[in-house]
């Protein structure tokens, strides 16, 4: 991936953000695996974020660990 390309889209995630939440709010990052919520938290935490958490593992440790999970289904799919 080019660098303007990813500076373009470091740009994006940290504007998106700060319209969101004051920095010093508490964001809590996820993925499938952890590892794009990981360059997320770092893109973050050094944009001036003060408290931002990562999810280790992402979403499939949360569900080998077991972890609560809340799915709510769709109207036709009841």
């Amino acid at each position: 991936m080019s660098e303007l390309l990813k500076n373009s889209r470091k740009a994006m995630l940290i504007q998106r953000k700060s319209l969101m939440f004051p920095t010093g709010s508490i964001l809590h990052k996820g993925c499938k695996s952890g590892v794009r919520s990981l360059y997320a938290t770092r893109v973050l935490v050094s944009s001036g974020f003060k408290s931002v958490r990562n999810m280790d593992g992402g979403y499939i440790a949360w569900m080998e660990k077991r972890f609560p999970v809340k799915v709510e289904l769709k109207y036709d799919e009841l």
